[in-house]
C-alpha cells in the first residue's frame, strides 16, 4: 500500500477527530475509508432499511468500526500535459511606425538626450538599420562627450565616428549598429 499525504484544515481535522472518537476509529482510518468509498467503489444500490433490535441496558454495546474496503489495484492517472507557454510575448502583427535614420537631440539636456538615444538605438536595431546619425550640434561639446560615452558602453553599437565635412562634421555622429 502506498502512503498519501492529505492536508486538512484544523476545523475539518477536529470534526473528523470527534467523529473518529465516537466510532472508535482513528482519523486516518476515516479518511482512508472516505477515499476508498468515494473513488474506488461503484455506487451501491440502495438497501432497504431494516429495523435494528432495541438495545437492552444489560448488554454492552460494541464499538462500531468503519467497514474496511477490499484491497484493489488502482491504475494511476496519467498527468495532463501542460501546454508550453512562450517565454517571449508574441510580437504585434500591426506594422510599426517607420524609424528614421537620424536622431535630433540639439538643445536638450544630457539626461533627455541619453534617454532618447537609448530608445532610438533599440528601435533602429529592431527596424534593421545599420547606419544611423545622431545630430547633437557643435556647441561646447558636452552633449557630444556624453553621447560618445554612452555609445562606447552600448551593446548594440559596433562603431561610431564624426560625420564627414559637409555632412555635419563635428555636430553629427555616425553610429554603426551590430548586425542581427
Amino acid at each position: 500500500m502506498k502512503k498519501l499525504a492529505v492536508y486538512l484544515s484544523e476545523d475539518l481535522y477536529h470534526q473528523l477527530a470527534q467523529r473518529a472518537a465516537q466510532q472508535g476509529a482513528s482519523v486516518e482510518e476515516l479518511v482512508r475509508f472516505a477515499v476508498t468509498q468515494t473513488y474506488l467503489r461503484p455506487p451501491a444500490p440502495p438497501v432497504a432499511a431494516t429495523p435494528s433490535p432495541a438495545p437492552t441496558e444489560d448488554a454492552p454495546q460494541p464499538k462500531a468500526k468503519p467497514p474496511v474496503a477490499p484491497k484493489t489495484k488502482v491504475r494511476p492517472r496519467r498527468p495532463v500535459p501542460t501546454p508550453l507557454l512562450p517565454s517571449v510575448p508574441p510580437q504585434p502583427t500591426t506594422p510599426r511606425e517607420p524609424v528614421p535614420d537620424e536622431l535630433y537631440v540639439r538643445h536638450q539636456t544630457v539626461d533627455e538626450a541619453i534617454y532618447r538615444l537609448e530608445a532610438y538605438l533599440d528601435a533602429a536595431f529592431l527596424a534593421g538599420h545599420i547606419l544611423v546619425r545622431v545630430v547633437h550640434g557643435k556647441g561646447g561639446g558636452i552633449l557630444k562627450r556624453a553621447i560618445w560615452q554612452r555609445l562606447k558602453e552600448h551593446p548594440l553599437v559596433r562603431s561610431y565616428r564624426l560625420a564627414q565635412v559637409g555632412d555635419g562634421d563635428a555636430g553629427v555622429t555616425v553610429v554603426e549598429l551590430v548586425r542581427r
